[in-house]
């Protein structure tokens, strides 16, 4: 094994321990905080979040992208991405502060308000904290990551849980979001590296506006497509539509929080290593490719299909009616898959002009269904979206394999070869999905859960044996390792 390779793997394998301890300490938290507050509390918090994630996307500005990518990286480009930093999440958190009445009152909501007085207060803590990350994930500091958001997390978790069972409702989650900031800033600056603890600049900061400015286009035009869904459902269906929205959203980012979040930092870092020192990006992107849509497939897929079970078993029955959309947002998101990795190339690549015209290119049509949709009820809305993600992905794979010369035939053979694996190891969870018309009793919801999933998993294991798939070597050489690290390798 290649130090490179050993280095990757090494990465992931850490960034997969911080996910799923973060994701368990998000999960007890959902769990908990879903049978002390209702779904209209999910709701006002929801507002406020959505509002401020479009401030969020314009305070980045790109820098840690920025500071990933760049080539020749300087004590002096540092001191300015900080500068930019500052200068732009001061700015907003004013501006949201001042906004903030207006935004409630157009929702007709005083606790709207509320909610974004708390959370604005984020905006000036971020920037203490905001060049660690990068400059960690350049030299692959995943270990020194994990410390920093799995303390952070846990401090969230703990406040919104407390607050909540204090009666604080939907503030409880608000307040929360300030303790987490706040201490990954205070740890992020005990971990940032000693030559990059600089005062901030304006003197160097051309070259960062100019790539930021597409980076945060792309990244902006995301979030307020992604807002703007919650803000119209919230304006035009009510809080409590809204509330199982986020309930279905919040099901799927538990994939996200454990298998997206652990993989795409170590992905761009990767990709941005290999941009950096000029190597052949076929090779890497088939790689990544092949990894990321199994498993990603398999487990939104029996995500989907079980996702009755699931829901009531974590959330309790009266968040039933999130269940269908649940469902839809899964498959939505196993399309986004390939999207989303297209979309980490072209930035980590240095083209993030190209990206930035594609996602502006799809926040237009998402914004036409929502409006076109949105009367029709959350189901239709979403059953639009396949539609789009499925047309978005032909267009932008079509695209990157012109730019990157591509050998589109390995590429296809790949999602169909996943794809039969996927579908032939959910068997079980497709035949309940089809089968079952009312919910069983608690205990056999979780016999078929438990049941369906070792069945799934070990079907699936199989098949990447028998297929020869690149994660059976994996799976092989990890085994390998852990029988010779526990002494349980058979002696000569």
């Amino acid at each position: 094994m290649s130090s490179k390779s050993y280095v990757v793997k090494r990465a992931l394998l850490i960034s997969f321990f911080e996910r799923y301890g973060i994701t368990s300490l998000q999960l007890l938290s959902a769990v908990i905080l879903a049978r002390l507050l209702t779904p209209e509390d999910i709701g006002i918090y929801t507002v406020g979040v959505a509002v401020i994630g479009i401030a969020h996307m314009i305070r980045d500005f790109g820098v840690g992208q920025y500071l990933l990518q760049e080539k020749s990286l300087t004590v002096e480009k540092v001191a300015s991405a900080l500068g930019l930093t500052m200068t732009f999440a001061w700015i907003l958190g004013g501006t949201l502060l001042l906004s903030a009445p207006y935004i409630a009152l157009y929702y007709e909501e005083p606790a709207v308000e509320e909610v974004l007085f708390v959370v604005s207060l984020n905006f000036l803590i971020i920037p203490l904290g905001a060049m660690a990350p990068a400059l960690l994930k350049r030299s692959m500091s995943f270990g020194t990551i994990f410390k920093i958001n799995l303390t952070a997390a846990a401090v969230g978790v703990s406040v919104s849980i407390t607050l909540a069972y204090m009666d604080f409702g939907f503030m409880s989650m608000a307040w929360a979001t300030v303790a987490n900031v706040a201490v990954s800033a205070l740890m992020s600056q005990l971990y940032l590296p000693k030559k990059y603890r600089v005062m901030p600049s304006l003197s160097n900061v051309k070259p960062i506006l100019s790539f930021g400015s597409h980076v945060v286009g792309a990244n902006l035009i995301g979030e307020v497509s992604n807002s703007a869904l919650e803000l119209i459902v919230a304006k035009y269906l009510g809080f409590a539509s809204l509330g199982f929205l986020s309930r279905g959203q919040g099901y799927i980012k538990m994939y996200s929080n454990i298998i997206e979040k652990a993989t795409v930092p170590v992905i761009s870092a990767h990709m941005a290593r290999i941009h950096r020192e000029g190597e052949s990006i076929n090779e890497a992107y088939s790689y990544v490719m092949n990894y990321v849509t199994l498993i990603g497939w398999f487990c939104l897929g029996f995500m989907g299909f079980m996702g009755s079970h699931i829901i009531r078993i974590l959330y309790g029955d009266q968040w039933d009616m999130a269940v269908p959309l649940a469902s839809l947002l899964c498959l939505i998101a196993c399309i986004n898959i390939p999207n989303s990795s297209g979309g980490r190339l072209l930035v980590s690549t240095g083209r993030a002009k190209i990206n930035f015209w594609i996602t502006i290119t799809s926040f237009v049509f998402r914004i036409a269904l929502i409006f076109a949709f949105v009367s029709d009820g959350l189901e239709v809305l979403l059953q639009s979206f396949v539609i789009w993600s499925l047309i978005r992905l032909l267009i932008l794979q079509a695209i990157i394999w012109n730019i990157f010369n591509l050998d589109k035939k390995r590429f296809i053979t790949i999602l169909l070869k996943n794809i039969a694996i996927v579908l032939l190891s959910l068997i079980v969870p497709i035949y309940l999905w089809v089968s079952i018309n009312a919910l069983p009793s608690p205990l056999m919801m979780w016999t078929q859960l438990i049941g369906s999933g070792v069945v799934s998993f070990l079907i699936a294991a199989a098949l990447v044996y028998q297929t020869k798939h690149p994660l059976s070597q994996e799976i092989t050489h990890a085994t390998q390792y852990a029988f010779k690290k526990f002494g349980w390798a058979k002696k000569e």
